[in-house]
This record gives structure tokens, sequence and C-alpha cells, in this order.
């Protein structure tokens, strides 16, 4: 099963990453979007989508649901 969690918008320097904890099995990891500080606006770190997007291809190919 993978399991994704809230994502949470945080700078660093002059970025912004729009982060997301995410569980596949046992094993937690972290993914995350950036952008230059000056697009931060654009991201939408309400909803989890952009990362289920990015996941989706991975979990098919493995037959994770």
């Amino acid at each position: 099963m993978i399991e994704l969690f809230p994502p949470v918008l945080r700078h660093y320097d002059n970025d912004a990453f729009m982060e997301c904890d995410i569980i596949i099995g046992s094993i937690k990891e972290r993914i995350y979007y950036s952008t230059p500080i000056e697009f931060e606006k654009y991201l939408t770190y309400e909803r989890a989508d952009s990362f289920l997007l990015a996941i989706l291809q991975y979990a098919m190919k493995r037959g994770r649901t």
C-alpha cells in the first residue's frame, strides 16, 4: 500500500519547497517539488494531487495501490 501525507510548504534559502511524506510498504520517504521563491504563489499545497500524479506510474508498474 502507498500512503501520502498532506503536503507542506517550506522555504530554504531562496527556494520554495512543497514537500510530502510518502510511505510505500515499510519505507518512508519525502518527495518534493521546488521552485524559486518568486513563483511560490503558483504552488498548490492544500492538496496532494501533484504528488499522486508523480507516483502513479511507479504504483501502476509495480501493482501497488
